[in-house]
């Protein structure tokens, strides 16, 4: 239970607007008091449209304000970490959207950062908060599957090539911390390293298939951020784990989770229809996921699992203990990304090298 109302500012108006602007404005342990993007405009826009007294168009100015309590950072990713800091050094908690970082270094150094200050600190990682995914995570703590062997996760999704070009944006721009590999393959890292516990190894290949897209000037830009990859690894406890994304499928069949143990087997289909199979099954069954045990404030918060992050946060205030996900677990999942990209960058050993001359 929280002792006081936090005060949130809120940098980013684009991705924020769609669940945590409405979630800050309707989860009664915080007040949305500031917020701030790259345009005045859209500050203003947004304070008005969600009831925020303050907007900026600069964060560093933002930060300062005495009766803030924590900072939610939305930015694009290249800025998570100039934010973090800035943050952190003006004593404000913060609350960060993944992936953490552009790489590793400036990951480590955004930890640092709130650990020196004193600050608490949390990540958006949010899947964790769906409710298939909390029961997975309720079967895998209660033995359900025994020894993890194989965890297969996969999405395909759809805007497929051919059509109007679509716009441009960071996202298309791997040096702005773009590309799907940390939009949705940070998410699926984060929750097998919940779920199973750490990485041990892993390789991977990046691809960028849908190459031209139209920048706000009319004219084509190319993009260097991928909109595919395909990962494989291990997990410490010596589990296979495959990792599969595409953007851009025609017709595409969704998102799927596949859990193979020792004892028994979890499968999500593109419906997030949970099924079974436990030691004495022959085939998978389909069962009822259960609602997620939220606070009632938690559950009738515009988007219950954003609120869940928050409530973590207040409580890694307050305890002045640390609560996960937090930028510790945003470091975790950027040693996994980048270490794929490195192994996508160097390339698989061919089957058939050229014969000699």
């Amino acid at each position: 239970m929280a002792h006081k109302r936090y005060k949130v500012g809120v940098i980013g108006t684009a991705w924020a607007a769609r669940s945590p602007l409405p979630t800050f404005a309707s989860y009664p342990p915080v007040e949305l008091y500031a917020i701030c993007s790259a345009r005045l405009e859209r500050a203003r826009e947004a304070a008005e449209r969600f009831g925020a007294p303050l907007f900026f168009d600069d964060y560093r100015t933002m930060v300062q304000l005495p009766e803030l309590d924590i900072v939610y950072i939305a930015a694009p990713v290249y800025l998570h970490h100039p934010m973090t800091l800035a943050a952190a050094a003006a004593g404000k908690h913060v609350l960060c959207e993944k992936p953490a970082a552009v790489n590793v270094r400036e990951a480590q150094e955004m930890l640092a950062a709130c650990q020196q200050a004193g600050v608490a600190h949390a990540m958006a990682f949010t899947m964790r908060y769906f409710p298939h995914t909390l029961y997975i995570q309720r079967l895998v703590a209660e033995g359900f599957l025994g020894d993890l062997r194989h965890a297969a996760i996969q999405q395909w999704a759809g805007f497929p090539a051919g059509g109007p070009l679509r716009p441009w944006s960071w996202l298309n721009d791997a040096s702005l911390g773009g590309g799907y590999l940390g939009a949705m393959g940070s998410h699926y890292i984060d929750l097998l390293r919940a779920w199973f516990g750490e990485w041990e190894s892993v390789t991977g290949l990046l691809r960028t298939w849908q190459t031209e897209y139209l920048a706000n000037d009319g004219s084509i830009k190319t993009a260097t951020a991928e909109d595919a990859f395909a990962i494989l690894g291990t997990l410490a406890n010596g589990a296979l784990v495959t990792i599969q994304w595409l953007f851009g499928c025609r017709a595409a069949s969704g998102q799927r989770i596949e859990l193979y143990g020792s004892h028994g087997s979890i499968v999500v289909d593109q419906d997030l229809q949970v099924h079974l199979a436990g030691p004495q099954d022959r085939a998978l069954q389909p069962v009822t996921v259960p609602e997620p045990d939220f606070s009632e404030s938690v559950a009738r918060a515009a988007a219950p699992r954003f609120a869940q992050i928050v409530a973590h946060l207040i409580e890694a205030i307050e305890s002045g203990e640390p609560r996960h996900p937090n930028l510790e677990d945003g470091l975790r999942c950027q040693e996994v990304m980048d270490a794929v990209r490195r192994a996508s960058a160097a390339g698989l050993p061919k089957i058939r090298e050229a014969a000699p001359a």
